[in-house]
């Protein structure tokens, strides 16, 4: 792996993200955990970005992450941690807040006409392609997270036309 740092994502145990967050940093690793606030009734919370999960910046052994209590495991590309790419996560922490809670953008609402599939979109300024209209008035969107690209449904007000560079 070489001694370069890089950022990891780990899964906690249901109901022990910060059991687990804990028991990461107790071990000297850097824990990002981007969260989101959300209204339920009249209270508001802050809810995991990706629940369940959180990113580790590792350098050098990391086994000890897999044994920590409330830890699942590391998501591992064969034998190793899966590398997040910086760039992804230096987005992520740009929005971030000093609480890590996200700053989403408030897009214009858009008509579901005004996309055609294969449209380059974002979903409150993050990357998609538009594929369609899926069922229950949810538009289908292609986004990458984690390294991979997901099939994403999103209310059709949160999406908006690319920026041409």
């Amino acid at each position: 792996m070489g001694n370069a740092p890089y950022w990891a994502v780990f899964r906690a145990a249901p109901n022990r993200e910060q059991l687990a967050i804990a028991g990461v940093m107790a071990l000297g690793f850097e824990v990002f955990r981007p969260l989101l606030r959300t209204k339920t009734g009249s209270r508001w919370a802050r809810v995991g970005l990706f629940p369940g999960y959180a990113f580790v910046r590792i350098l050098g052994a990391w086994r000890a992450i897999d044994r920590t209590p409330g830890v699942l495991g590391l998501i591992k590309n064969g034998e190793t941690p899966a590398k997040c790419p910086d760039a992804e996560i230096g987005r992520l922490l740009a929005r971030c807040d000093a609480d890590n809670v996200v700053r989403l953008l408030r897009p214009p609402i858009v008509t579901k006409s005004a996309f055609q599939p294969g449209d380059r979109i974002t979903v409150r300024g993050f990357d998609a392609i538009y594929l369609g209209m899926g069922a229950q008035d949810r538009e289908l969107v292609l986004m990458t997270v984690l390294g991979a690209q997901r099939q994403v449904k999103v209310a059709g007000g949160l999406l908006c036309s690319a920026l041409k560079g």
